[in-house]
């Protein structure tokens, strides 16, 4: 882009220095008017050689400033990509640690089930057996 520009400075410097040495054959053999009227082309050339220079400097700077932005923007994003990542891994750990958590609830929970139901059958079973021997004895 910066070479384009100085590209641009050197052509544009190029052919004012060729219009200006154009006139100055053509003009030779005319009064000192002809002469202060190159040099003031001359001058103005240079001042406007010289805001176009600066304009460029300013520029670069500018889009060197950009540079630094967006390389810093992207850093950023690389970091809170980074950490969505690592809270998407952690809520997928999180499932499958509650559907573990389920699963064993389920389990324990059937179990327990399993434990009550032999508890009735063994209290139904001593029931029953007293009932059929009749009171206790005193």
């Amino acid at each position: 882009m910066f070479g384009v520009v100085r590209r641009a400075i050197t052509q544009n410097t190029l052919v004012l220095l060729y219009n200006i040495f154009y006139q100055k054959q053509m003009f030779s053999g005319q009064s000192i008017q002809a002469s202060q009227l190159i040099e003031a082309f001359r001058h103005q050339t240079e001042r406007l050689v010289n805001e176009l220079k600066k304009s460029a400097e300013y520029a670069e700077e500018k889009l060197e400033s950009i540079e630094e932005r967006g390389e810093q923007l992207l850093q950023i994003s690389k970091h809170i990509h980074d950490s969505l990542t690592v809270v998407d891994l952690r809520t997928q750990q999180l499932a499958e640690a509650s559907k573990d958590v389920e699963n064993h609830v389920n389990v324990v929970l059937n179990y327990s089930k399993a434990v009550h139901e032999q508890s009735m059958a063994i209290a139904g079973g001593v029931n029953g057996r007293y009932a059929a021997a009749g009171p206790p004895c005193r």
